[in-house]
């Protein structure tokens, strides 16, 4: 596996819907309506949009740290899936702010 990609739908009510996958190969579908896509092989931010359409920071660090604090486990493996280790004290010396 080799990206992590989440997409955001908008509910009626205001809220939204938060789905997250990893993916070995990158489809056309995923392209055309993830919110962010993130390549583990190549530490890069290929797609970050945000609620309103902007685009955000594409910071890896930034984003991979947003994410990490929600689906550590995830983030983690997929890390080690492409050749690296998390270096805990790393991660906890990091901010915590969101990647907006």
């Amino acid at each position: 596996m080799r990206y992590f990609i989440a997409t955001y739908t908008n509910k009626p009510n205001g809220s939204y819907d938060e789905a997250v996958k990893v993916e070995k190969n990158l489809k056309n579908k995923d392209l055309a309506t993830a919110s962010v896509i993130m390549d583990f092989k190549e530490r890069k931010v290929l797609k970050l949009r945000l609620e309103d359409g902007t685009v955000g920071d594409k910071n890896w660090d930034r984003v991979w740290l947003y994410y990490h604090q929600h689906y550590k486990t995830m983030i983690e493996d997929l890390g080690r899936l492409n050749g690296y280790e998390i270096e805990i004290e790393e991660v906890n010396s990091k901010s915590t702010h969101d990647i907006a």
